[in-house]
């Protein structure tokens, strides 16, 4: 993968490049943005530009073929991230994984079992103590952690201490789509990169060699679909375009688009916090999060038909439904937005899934 092929941000790719250029790359770096939008890529494709033997004489491109090249993409796979490995020593991906057995003498539990929810500090000091023998000579080591806001608060402590003394030939590089939640020791110790949404029409770009097929088969509206519900958003419109996300989206769209009706036919809220919730059924934690991402869609529509019934939706494609509702449920729609955050960050510390939708619901309700 070389600069060339990644879609969008040239400011932020400029200056990164300009400093890979002048041997001026701070040792820590903040990629923050919307989530979706690229940023793992932009960090990886960075990585590779250190590593890759061909690229100081193809001007700081990385060829994306050679065996660095490759080893450090494999690398970032999730199925390796998520079993903390790496296939290039060179490079290592923190992210959200199942306890490590490396991780013992540092006090962690030994039990390997489901995906943890936070970036640990047993992660972390893997990790450091993995660098702790300086690289003098050859390309930097480059510790990529994403998301870089998901580390609980004894493992920021613990990178801290080496981002206010950064060790010879080792980059870090964090990415986040909340720079908020991060410690302000933390944000002021880096360089911060900052990524936004892509436009619509960069977004089609990068849909175009894998949407013939959808295109050809009279598909030209799920390919608008996409586009609408992706926001922006790259990860978001490839994982529909190319998997059953689209299908589970109107899936769980259809379910909470019920309880919406049901709850304008009169029913209690109750009521509408049970049905809402009870048609989610037994759904793992990533798959619930997904369905709040899909309330705040139809939240948004719901407030912004209510306040403008010729606005544009982003639910385009059941906007007729949305527009019979918005005058029952806009105003509470707009109240019960704001709240989605805090929904959101309550997963994120183990709050019972459940509970917390059924809040929102009731609030929306």
């Amino acid at each position: 993968m070389s600069w060339s092929v990644i879609i969008g941000h040239e400011e932020p790719l400029a200056r990164l490049r300009a400093a890979l250029e002048a041997g001026r790359l701070h040792p820590a770096l903040l990629f923050e943005g919307p989530g979706g939008v690229g940023k793992r890529l932009v960090a990886l494709t960075l990585a590779r530009a250190l590593h890759c033997p061909r690229a100081p004489e193809r001007g700081g491109d990385p060829c994306g073929a050679c065996r660095a090249c490759l080893a450090i993409m494999e690398s970032a796979d999730p199925a390796r991230t998520v079993e903390n490995q790496s296939l290039h020593p060179g490079v290592r991906v923190v992210s959200l994984s199942r306890p490590d057995e490396r991780e013992l003498r540092f006090g962690a539990a030994s039990s390997r079992g489901e995906i943890r929810s936070q970036i640990t500090v047993s992660q972390i000091r893997v990790v450091l103590a993995e660098g702790a023998v300086g690289r003098s000579q050859g390309p930097p080591r480059v510790v990529i952690i994403d998301p870089a806001d998901r580390m609980g608060e004894s493992a920021a402590n613990a990178l801290l201490k080496t981002l206010e003394e950064p060790r010879p030939g080792e980059r870090f590089v964090l990415v986040t789509a909340r720079p908020s939640a991060l410690l302000p020791t933390i944000l002021s110790r880096c360089a911060r990169v900052r990524f936004g949404l892509l436009p619509r029409a960069a977004l089609e770009r990068a849909l175009e060699p894998r949407a013939g097929a959808a295109a050809r088969g009279g598909g030209r509206a799920k390919i608008d679909l996409i586009l609408a519900l992706a926001g922006g958003r790259i990860g978001s419109a490839l994982a529909l375009l190319e998997g059953p996300a689209l299908d589970s989206f109107r899936q769980t769209r259809s379910l909470l688009l019920e309880s919406f009706a049901a709850r304008a036919r009169g029913l209690p809220p109750g009521t509408f916090a049970v049905v809402g919730a009870a048609a989610m059924g037994t759904r793992e934690r990533e798959e619930w999060l997904e369905a709040i991402g899909v309330l705040e869609l139809l939240l948004r529509d719901l407030a912004v038909l209510a306040a403008d019934p010729n606005a544009e939706a982003v639910n385009f494609d059941i906007r007729d439904e949305l527009a019979r509702l918005a005058p029952i449920l806009g105003e509470r729609a707009a109240r019960a937005l704001p709240r989605l955050d805090a929904v959101r960050g309550e997963f994120r510390v183990n709050v019972n899934a459940r509970l917390a939708f059924e809040k929102i619901l009731l609030e929306s309700g």
